[in-house]
């Protein structure tokens, strides 16, 4: 029995480490397909060096397109360090530091690498990556730039291919184990404890136990215990190519008490069959001589001996058989084989295995190898990868499991190959649903909204969701095996709780409210609901725990209290002041019975305080208009506002008419329903009446400013009429001075003293600055009824024009004149030609000497309004003089140290106020100016 089963777990050995050999094969030689592609090697280098959306997403389509074959967790594009450039689910982190060493290895190495196992986060199911690097230049002097990393999800294969067993079997189990330091590492989920991939390990000291026997070197059959410390029976292989070990065990307990009926079959089918055909050749051998028709006759005879012999055994289990020669031509079918396949064993008979068992890859339709070719070739168990189909005689298509094994004869020759096979569909169906099932749940289990813990039959955390780590602060590595209580502020109360829960002596906690420390030290109020979780013979195991954060809670609950002291003062406050005010005021109920009233409305009556409780007011104050009000506030729960409403004392004529400012609020409960009224009246007569007595004098003021202004408009009318008529009449004679001044200086030529040509010099420069003081004094008193209409003004014109104006004057005192950006406004372009030549020419006039002029002319937007700067480096002034320089006729220097009339700023500031706008300066005396005009923004075409 311990032969059989040594000899049945060897080949479960080899049959497993083959298929994972050929899985990761497959897998590097996806990687290295990359390699062989220059027009993406070109298109993906391209891209690196000059990024384009285009490129991109070719890239990405091909990405999808691995992904959709070869069932990738995501396909990433790196760059030489590791950075991430491209991906399909649009992560940019860094890769995993055990993925950035297989990168190094890889472009080192210039060879497409397998990751090993590992775990990006808690979060994240198993995982490894193949790599494909990538170089740009010729071959020999190619430079590294990046990889192409395919992530592969262990669930997807591995886990299951290692997981399976071939027949029931209530121990039996195969693990994935490699070294890691100075223990044994586990890399797949154990059947009998949960939730260890990549996090179980037993030291290297343990050397009784399997795993480690394996990851120091012992191969082939084993005596040990196991992680659970129970004798079992175990091969021990290595996986080639790789730091994996392959350990095939089963309790040894069981072995004892017998193994499975269909293992027994399989291998007394597969030592049958060997001996069966030995004998066919050792007869063939004898009789070669013969004639050849006798030696098959013979042959066939003991072909059907031998069927005769084990085709009960064959017919009767429920896995498909196929038996071949040793030229891969079928001699057996069973019964599950031909409902499988879709032939009958004597179509069958005799045609290549190929043609009868015709399988291919599931994603990719193609042909794949055929496992008895590879058994009849290397003479070892082979079996298929994973996503392979059956294609049956019809057509047909099954998901199938199998394994080949060579019939040896005594010598130890090939005579043939016994296939063995199985229908997936339901388990894969099963699986499928397992899966999603488990999925749904778990993505329900970390995406709660509360912590969720699983404690073990010890107190100690083996389960942690996503929110009691973001809770606390802790990675899952960080809290897995610890005790529950080390978190927890109450400790030994904690502990003591657990310990008696898991005991069975205290039921588990029901909206305990504790206090948990956090990672960074601070203390967190939760609450707990606990459940107790048992195994198949009801024994408690564990504790399944859900953790509330209730820091919200208390904060609401302080704040609830601290609320209420606080309506509770404020309500003795109130009743304080309402009961001492000068307001009248009243509680009253839904049906206007008086509840309370404060001295002030008790005295307005003229009763006592203690009169008013229980009576209607409208019994006391009968009105139809105000019971309505009242109803009106009660049924909709809206507050109502009255101001100065007029009321007649029916008791009290000699007062005439009052007026009241009412207020009637409704006091609702926690429903929202109204309970009662407040009434508040406060008399107002006084305030109405200051009111109509402040109205009455406003309208007079009012019209006395009405006549005001048609007294200004009309003195304005006759100032623009005497302007008009005084430059009209004074022009005149001014022309004449300076014509016959013109001609005295022209006709006295040579014959006039000296002192008689200056005083005609004298005469017309006085006339001269008469009549620039008389056109001044013009432009100044049209620019409001002589303006233009406003259109839209772009002022960067206008300022260069206003500086080719004055081309000569700038010219020559040599001003540099900078204008920067300035905004298009709605105005009269003429009067802004007007400002801007008034402000270039005063900084061209009032230059200093010993320094080069220049004029800078810019614009700066702020919120509501648009600033003009023109800024000079001229004589400047002291600004205690600003209100004088915007004065008509006011000048700060003489007319002998410069010319001019003193009108230019005042017209100045008069078209910019008619524009809406502002104009000041600032200065510094010796130093320059700067004038400042502001536009809001709706005049600058905002």
């Amino acid at each position: 029995m311990r032969a059989e089963a040594e000899e049945y777990l060897q080949a479960i050995s080899h049959l497993k480490v083959a298929q994972i050999s050929q899985w990761r094969a497959e897998h590097l030689a996806d990687a290295n397909e990359m390699l062989d592609r220059p027009f993406t090697r070109a298109l993906i280098a391209r891209w690196m060096v000059s990024p384009q959306d285009e490129d991109a997403e070719q890239i990405l389509s091909w990405f999808r397109s691995l992904r959709k074959h070869h069932k990738f967790n995501d396909v990433l594009l790196v760059d030489a360090v590791g950075r991430t450039l491209l991906s399909l689910s649009g992560r940019r982190d860094r890769l995993d530091t055990e993925v950035v060493q297989a990168l190094e290895t890889a472009l080192r190495e210039r060879r497409s690498v397998l990751c090993d196992l590992h775990i990006g986060s808690p979060d994240q199911s198993p995982r490894l990556e193949a790599i494909a690097p990538l170089f740009s230049g010729e071959e020999k002097n190619a430079v590294p730039i990046g990889a192409v990393v395919q992530q592969i999800d262990a669930q997807q294969f591995l886990y299951p291919l290692i997981a399976s067993w071939p027949t029931p079997s209530r121990s039996a189990e195969t693990l994935l184990v490699r070294r890691d330091g100075d223990s044994a590492l586990f890399l797949n989920a154990l059947r009998h404890r949960k939730e260890t991939a990549l996090k179980l390990r037993i030291p290297l000291t343990e050397k009784e136990v399997p795993a480690v026997m394996a990851v120091l070197g012992r191969e082939g059959m084993m005596d040990g215990k196991d992680y659970r410390g129970i004798d079992v029976l175990s091969a021990l292989k290595a996986v080639p190519d790789s730091p994996w070990f392959m350990v095939a065990k089963v309790d040894e307990a069981e072995i004892l008490a017998g193994w499975h009926l269909l293992s027994y079959i399989i291998l007394a089918l597969v030592l049958g069959l060997m001996t069966a055909m030995a004998s066919t050749i050792g007869m063939a051998w004898q009789y070669y001589a013969k004639a050849h028709y006798r030696a098959l006759l013979e042959s066939e005879e003991a072909l059907r001996k031998s069927e005769a012999r084990y085709g009960a055994t064959v017919m009767s289990i429920g896995d498909g058989v196929i038996a071949t020669d040793a030229e891969a031509r079928v001699e057996l079918l069973n019964p599950v084989a031909e409902t499988l396949t879709g032939w009958r064993q004597g179509e069958a008979r005799g045609k290549p295995v190929t043609e009868v068992f015709r399988i291919i890859n599931e994603h990719t339709r193609n042909s794949v190898e055929n496992p008895v070719e590879r058994v009849l070739r290397e003479g070892v168990v082979a079996g298929l990868a994973n996503h392979t189909l059956l294609v049956a005689l019809d057509g047909k298509e099954y998901p199938i499991a199998d394994s080949g094994a060579p019939i040896l004869s005594k010598d130890g020759e090939i005579t043939g190959v016994v296939l063995v096979f199985r229908d997936q569909s339901e388990e894969r169906a099963f699986l499928n649903e397992l899966r999603e099932s488990e999925e749904k749940y778990r993505d329900l289990y970390d995406e709660a909204p509360v912590g969720y813990v699983e404690l073990d039959c010890e107190g100690r955390i083996d389960r942690v969701n996503k929110k009691i780590l973001e809770m606390l602060g802790y990675t899952a590595m960080e809290m897995l095996g610890e005790p529950l209580w080390n978190f927890v502020v109450e400790k030994k109360e904690a502990e003591q709780a657990i310990k008696a829960t898991l005991s069975g002596k205290a039921p588990p906690n029901k909206a305990l409210e504790r206090t948990y420390k956090r990672r960074d030290g601070a203390a967190i109020p939760v609450v707990l609901e606990g459940k107790v979780a048992r195994d198949s013979e009801g024994r408690i195991n564990g504790i399944r725990t859900t953790i509330q954060d209730i820091t919200e809670r208390k904060k609401a609950e302080e704040e609830l209290r601290t609320h209420e002291a606080q309506l509770s003062k404020a309500n003795q406050i109130m009743s304080g002041i309402l009961e001492h005010t000068h307001m009248l005021a009243a509680l009253l109920d839904t049906q206007f019975n008086f509840v309370w009233v404060n001295r002030a409305y008790a005295a307005a009556g003229r009763h006592d305080q203690s009169f008013f409780a229980g009576k209607n007011h409208f019994d006391l104050y009968p009105h139809e208009g105000n019971k309505a009000i009242f109803r009106k506030v009660a049924d909709t729960g809206e507050p109502l506002f009255i101001t100065a409403k007029p009321f007649e004392y029916p008791d009290r004529p000699e007062r005439g008419i009052t007026y009241w400012d009412w207020s009637l609020i409704p006091v609702k409960d926690a429903a929202g329903a109204v309970t009662n009224l407040v009434f508040t009246l406060m008399e107002v007569t006084e305030r109405v009446r200051a009111q109509e007595e402040l109205r009455k004098a406003r309208d007079q003021l009012e019209s006395r400013v009405r006549d005001r202004t048609a007294e200004l408009e009309r003195r304005n009318r006759e100032l623009q009429e005497f302007a008009f008529v005084a430059s009209h009449d004074l022009n005149e004679p001014l022309r004449k001075i300076q014509v016959f001044g013109s001609l005295l200086r022209e006709k006295g030529s040579g014959r006039l003293s000296e002192v008689e040509n200056d005083y005609i010099s004298r005469m017309t420069g006085a006339a001269n600055r008469m009549q620039e003081l008389l056109d001044a004094l013009l432009r100044y008193s049209r620019i409001d009824t002589r303006g233009c209409d406003f259109i839209r003004v772009q002022l960067n014109k206008i300022v260069h024009e206003a500086a080719g104006d004055l081309e000569v004057a700038i010219r020559s005192v040599g001003v540099q004149v900078e204008i920067g950006s300035l905004p298009i406004i709605n105005g009269d372009p003429f009067q802004w030609r007007q400002v801007f030549q008034n402000l270039i020419g005063n900084a061209a006039k009032y230059h200093r000497s010993e320094v080069k002029p220049f004029i800078k002319i810019y614009g700066e937007e702020g919120e509501g309004a648009y600033t003009i700067f023109v800024e000079d480096n001229g004589i400047g002034f002291d600004e205690k003089y600003l209100d004088k320089i915007f004065q008509p006729f006011q000048r700060l220097h003489g007319k002998h140290e410069y010319q001019g009339t003193g009108i230019g700023l005042a017209i100045c500031k008069k078209i910019v106020e008619r524009h809406g706008g502002t104009i000041t300066a600032k200065s510094t005396l010796g130093k320059g100016s700067t004038f400042v005009i502001t536009l809001p923004t709706r005049q600058a075409g905002f």
